[in-house]
């Protein structure tokens, strides 16, 4: 069971909150679209709305990595300091 819940650990074994929402909002997504299919008898599509929904909570850990690797190297754009 540890080496399961080690998918939701960050590098410094801490737990993370953006991968646990991550996984409940798809493993929503996937049961709710899966009941709709098999209630249905035919493969639904999946709407705009819950698609970007997903896309959406994936682009937020992207960039959420980007942002930590950012600051990790100091800022992006840095100035001479003159003003």
């Amino acid at each position: 069971m540890k080496r399961l819940l080690e998918i939701f650990e960050e590098n410094n074994n801490r737990l993370s909150s953006i991968r646990v929402m991550n996984f409940i909002i798809v493993l929503t997504v996937m049961v709710n679209w899966t009941i709709a299919n098999i209630s249905s008898g035919t493969l639904q599509s999946l709407d705009p709305a819950t698609l970007t929904l997903v896309l959406g909570s994936m682009g937020i850990k992207w960039g959420q990595k980007f942002a930590e690797k950012g600051a990790e190297n100091g800022p992006i754009l840095e100035g001479n300091g003159k003003g």
